[in-house]
C-alpha cells in the first residue's frame, strides 16, 4: 500500500512549498479531465486531494507520521519473527522427512 507521501510524490522532511509543487504535479496528471479513459480516475484524483489535505495540516501530519513509524517497526519486528518460523519449519520436516524414512 503507498503511504500518502508516494501518493503526492513528495519525501517526508519535504517543506509547505515542496509539498504543494508535488500536489500540484500528481493533481496534475491524475486529474479526471487529464485521463478521461480511465473510470478511476475521479477516485484517484480525490485520494490525491485527500492525501494533501492532511499532509498540509500540521497536526495531522505529525499524527500520520507517527503512525508510519509505528507500522514499519512492527514490519521490521514481525520479519525478525520470520526467520524463526522458517528454521521451525525445516526442524518439522527434517523430523516428518526421519520419521517416514
Amino acid at each position: 500500500m503507498q503511504t500518502l507521501y508516494e501518493l503526492l510524490g513528495a519525501l517526508p522532511d519535504d517543506d509547505a512549498d515542496r509539498l504543494r509543487a508535488a500536489f500540484r504535479s500528481a493533481a496534475k496528471s491524475s486529474h479526471p479531465d487529464n485521463n478521461q479513459g480511465d473510470p478511476d480516475a475521479a477516485q484517484s484524483f480525490r485520494r490525491v486531494v485527500r492525501a494533501y489535505a492532511i499532509l498540509r495540516d500540521e497536526r495531522q501530519r505529525v499524527a500520520y507520521d507517527s503512525l508510519l513509524i509505528k507500522a514499519d517497526q512492527k514490519r521490521a519486528l514481525s520479519s525478525r519473527r520470520k526467520p524463526s518460523s522458517r528454521i521451525r519449519n525445516m526442524v518439522r520436516d527434517a523430523i516428518a522427512a526421519t520419521v517416514i524414512a
